[in-house]
């Protein structure tokens, strides 16, 4: 008896689960009773199916007669099908190389006939609804909560796409397209920084697609379109590459977008742009042959800005791994800087005297005209670091004055055979720089060397030889210098 209780609950549930219809939990129930004996378990006052009726929903209650319950079973028997007579699985042959092969398509499995009838009659009341429920996009099934089998999918939102066309947007598509092309057609503009520059290429490429795309002609293309219109004027006029638009051309903006940054944008758009003519340089008349030997030194700023982005491209910064007072610290250090810069930094810190800081790496000790170009730093390195107090503090310092420092034989740097040591001049000093570089290194890194030492942008210098401009991209072998020639420096103007 207790496994016709646990039997009936499993149907219960089975049914609250959607997994099995009414009809055919009544029908099992029907066939226990009949089978089992009358006892007192199966009196009045513990029927079970007593209370059948009020577990379930009062919707479910459904009263069928003796021949609609043979029926559905008779259904029920001739749908499951015999296993004698069910056919072994088809192999199939692999096709021959080159052919195509043809699958034939599963049929579907037969639907019960009351579950076909329920199923059209959702499908005819969904049709019904169709105007109310799907046109805001509901996704409500219609089939109440007892069925599982059929759900509406929700309807793809319309797209709200704007009117692109008139001769006013293609007037402002032509003058975006002249401002592109005179950006990217500037080397000098679009080398100071290309990672920026390819993101701008492909938003103008975007924004043509977009335009020309219906889909692309959404309600934001025009902001979008503002933006990128915006950003290319204002590197135009940073840049000088074209003359100050007037008033009129710049204030032109379209009605559809009615943000407060287009109020803004309109505004700083009206005021009048000043062309300062004091510092303008002098107008040269054609045919005028220009004696002035100091032109040469005027150099834009716009000219310097890029140098020196071309600079920091060869002296970048390092991170620096030391090991300070049993704590691991980094610094950001440039390649061609001076460990003495670090070394004053550690030295404040600690408030000792600059020469007290000792700094090794690989028990070698790093002297503060040392570079990490010069030592040849890698970033998984460890350098050690720490103050020398007491008498050891004194010697240490008469040590370095006098140039004899060592720990072991490793101390003394190899000298490079390959590297050549040169002198600037210029007329802030008297006694001239001796600069080292190697002679397949190219001239910025002398550049480069002298503006470290100097502490100056590598962009405000410029070197000669002979009288000649020293080329950034050529070589000590290029130039034929074997060591020891002086090299005339001059700082640009502007």
């Amino acid at each position: 008896m207790f496994a016709v209780l646990l039997f009936v609950a499993f149907c219960l549930v089975l049914f609250r689960s959607h997994s099995l219809p009414l009809e055919v939990i009544q029908i099992i129930l029907n066939l226990i009773v009949k089978k089992l004996p009358r006892t007192s378990i199966m009196s009045d006052q513990y029927d079970i199916f007593d209370n059948l009726n009020s577990y379930l929903n009062a919707d479910d209650d459904v009263d069928f007669a003796e021949d609609e319950l043979e029926a559905e079973c008779r259904n029920l028997d001739d749908q499951v099908p015999d296993p004698d007579e069910i056919p072994p699985p088809i192999k199939q042959k692999r096709a021959a190389k080159g052919t195509q092969v043809t699958t034939a398509k599963p049929e579907p499995a037969p639907v019960p006939r009351r579950r076909s009838q329920r199923l059209t009659a959702a499908a005819t009341e969904a049709e019904s609804t169709d105007d109310e429920g799907l046109s805001s996009g509901s996704t409500t099934s219609l089939l109440g909560p007892s069925s599982s089998h059929s759900s509406l999918k929700s309807q793809p939102s319309e797209v709200r796409s704007v009117d692109l066309s008139g001769d006013d947007l293609d007037e402002q598509l032509k003058e975006v397209q002249r401002q592109y092309d005179l950006i990217f057609n500037n080397p000098a503009c679009t080398g100071q920084d290309k990672r920026y520059f390819a993101g701008l290429k492909r938003r103008f490429q975007t924004m043509l697609k977009r335009k020309n795309s219906p889909r692309g002609r959404s309600a934001t293309f025009m902001q979008d379109f503002e933006s990128l219109k915006e950003t290319l004027y204002n590197i135009c006029i940073n840049w000088n590459l074209m003359a100050a638009r007037s008033v009129a051309s710049r204030s032109t903006s379209n009605g559809s977008i009615g943000d407060g940054r287009s109020t803004r944008r309109a505004r700083r758009q009206q005021q009048l742009e000043v062309i300062n003519l004091v510092d303008s340089p002098a107008l040269i008349l054609p045919g005028t042959i220009n004696l002035d030997s100091d032109e040469d030194d005027v150099a834009p700023a716009a000219s310097n800005r890029s140098a020196n982005l071309s600079f920091d491209s060869e002296n970048y910064e390092v991170s620096l791994k030391i090991k300070w007072e049993g704590k691991i610290e980094r610094f950001s250090h440039r390649k061609f800087q001076k460990f003495g810069d670090l070394i004053a930094v550690l030295a404040e810190r600690a408030g000792a005297d600059p020469s007290h800081v000792v700094l090794d790496l690989d028990e070698r000790i790093i002297e503060p005209d040392d570079t990490p170009d010069s030592i040849g730093y890698r970033i998984s390195q460890f350098i050690a670091g720490r103050v020398v107090r007491g008498e050891l503090a004194e010697v240490f310092a008469k040590k370095k004055k006098s140039n004899a420092t060592g720990l072991t034989s490793k101390a003394q740097r190899p000298k490079d055979a390959n590297e050549i040591a040169l002198k600037v001049q210029s007329d802030r000093w008297k006694k001239p720089l001796e600069v080292k570089i190697r002679k397949d290194n190219k001239m910025m890194i002398l550049i480069i060397k002298c503006a470290e030492e100097l502490k100056c942008q590598p962009g405000d210098i410029k070197l000669s030889f002979d009288g000649d401009p020293v080329a950034l991209d050529s070589t000590p072998v290029d130039l034929e210098l074997e060591g020891g020639e002086i090299l005339d420096l001059r700082f640009l103007k502007g």
